[in-house]
């Protein structure tokens, strides 16, 4: 999934997953409003509609483009950084044909494992079972799915966000199940992740805020990559944390962080006034 503001992010994305996924699914179904997109070696459907169609809508029309019993779903900014554990795939995939009600299996390692519960007599130790009341069960991450499955989750006129927050809330009660990867690797040590890559804010890689954050130049120019960062600018890690403690404090209204913030401005305030003063 994607959309016509990053594509810029297309190249990047795709030189990746043709470096570190060689072994990927031939069919690529890219979800955009309305540009095409074409990539040596790749063979890659568009999927347009308009600039005011809504997120989860867009998502609809893509998964009516998938003739096949599963999907990989991606996001246009997980660049990976590292080879892809094929073979763990396609344990997924075989764990997922023996067991209909598994929905899906996420590639995105689960930091938080009080979140989820070990899989009995699985031959996939670094998977595990995700409850109902886990925290965006329903989630954008990479992941394996049963097509039939994700189609039935998705619903119209949702944004990224609401699909994960709503929907989680909406298929709170279904008999799906989820299996997620939790590796006992450092989650900074991507290389040695399933899927090897970062997506926290932290981390510098990716798209936030409408910008690129910080690490993905040096990312793309490791890789022999040339990409045009102009469009939308590259963040800092500053301007990240501050516009976060902006919105927490201002608009999330954290007392704590109103008085902290208010705290900061008065005592830039005094500075400046003593300067001038004295």
């Amino acid at each position: 999934m994607s959309c016509d503001k990053y594509s810029s992010a297309w190249y990047p994305f795709f030189e990746l997953i043709k470096k570190y996924w060689p072994q990927h699914p031939q069919l690529i179904i890219l979800s955009t409003e309305t540009k095409s997109y074409t990539h040596d070696g790749l063979n890659i459907q568009c999927s347009n509609t308009s600039p005011t169609t809504q997120w989860s809508d867009r998502l609809i029309q893509a998964l009516s483009l998938i003739q096949t019993k599963y999907v990989v779903f991606s996001l246009e900014d997980f660049f990976l950084q590292a080879p892809v554990k094929h073979e763990i795939v396609i344990q997924c995939y075989e764990y997922m044909e023996r067991n209909p009600m598994v929905a899906q299996c996420r590639f995105k390692n689960c930091d938080n494992s009080e979140q989820i519960s070990k899989l009995t007599n699985s031959v996939m130790p670094d998977f595990y079972s995700a409850s109902s009341d886990v925290i965006y069960r329903l989630d954008t991450q990479i992941a394996l799915w049963k097509t039939d499955w994700l189609r039935d989750f998705v619903v119209t006129n949702e944004n990224p966000w609401q699909f994960e927050t709503i929907g989680t809330q909406r298929i709170k009660y279904t008999e799906a199940q989820f299996i997620w990867y939790h590796s006992k690797e450092k989650p900074t040590d991507t290389a040695k992740l399933l899927f090897p890559y970062q997506m926290a804010l932290s981390s510098g890689y990716g798209i936030s805020m409408g910008h690129w954050l910080w690490n993905n130049k040096k990312l793309f120019l490791r890789n022999g990559l040339i990409v045009d960062f102009s469009e939308l600018g590259i963040i800092s890690r500053f301007q990240v944390n501050y516009n976060l403690f902006v919105n927490r404090a201002i608009y999330q209204k954290d007392p704590r962080l109103i008085y902290r913030f208010f705290s900061i401005v008065y005592r830039m305030v005094r500075k400046i006034y003593n300067f001038f003063v004295f």
